[in-house]
């Protein structure tokens, strides 16, 4: 029987330049029994909210203007306080080409949903980031959680959920 978790004491910040998916994941994060959601539109004002206030979970679009998911990624990757650089993130691109999933990869996220995301989704990978956290790793061009299990880093795409068909992983 899987666990369920009380999520009602997580701060989550959501970053999306689109208002209505910021209605809508900080919906299904409510519905989840999050209290503490904070939802910006665009990635400076969210830094700023991370360096005032680190949540404990990121949740990001990727395409978004005028600064996109990954300069929010690497911005917070960069940061040298670790209660920041090691915050994890969620990306929610609207399009899952290889390259975009390999940048999110490459860039240090714990993971990449692609839109539309259902709210069972997100909660399924939420719960994984809480049942399986991953070390981070600092490799000469790589700072992030380890993307292999057994603390390889291996160059393997992240999962990938897709829930206008069936869920399609990519091997880790």
């Amino acid at each position: 029987m899987a666990r369920t978790y009380d999520l009602s004491s997580l701060r989550i910040l959501i970053v999306d330049d689109s208002e209505y998916m910021r209605r809508i994941v900080s919906m299904f994060l409510r519905s989840m029994g999050v209290r503490q959601v904070v939802a910006m539109g665009g990635v400076d004002e969210a830094v700023q909210e991370v360096c005032r206030r680190p949540p404990d979970l990121v949740v990001t679009d990727w395409l978004m203007r005028p600064k996109d998911g990954l300069t929010l990624v690497n911005c917070l990757r960069g940061d040298e306080d670790p209660e920041i650089s090691h915050l994890p993130i969620i990306v929610l691109p609207g399009f899952t080409d290889i390259d975009r999933i390999c940048s999110a990869r490459d860039a240090g996220v714990h993971d990449v949903l692609a839109k539309p995301v259902s709210a069972a989704t997100l909660y399924q990978r939420i719960v994984a980031i809480i049942e399986q956290p991953r070390p981070f790793l600092r490799t000469d061009s790589y700072f992030g959680p380890e993307r292999a299990l057994g603390g390889a880093a291996a160059a393997a795409p992240l999962p990938v959920a897709d829930d206008d068909a069936a869920e399609e992983l990519l091997d880790i």
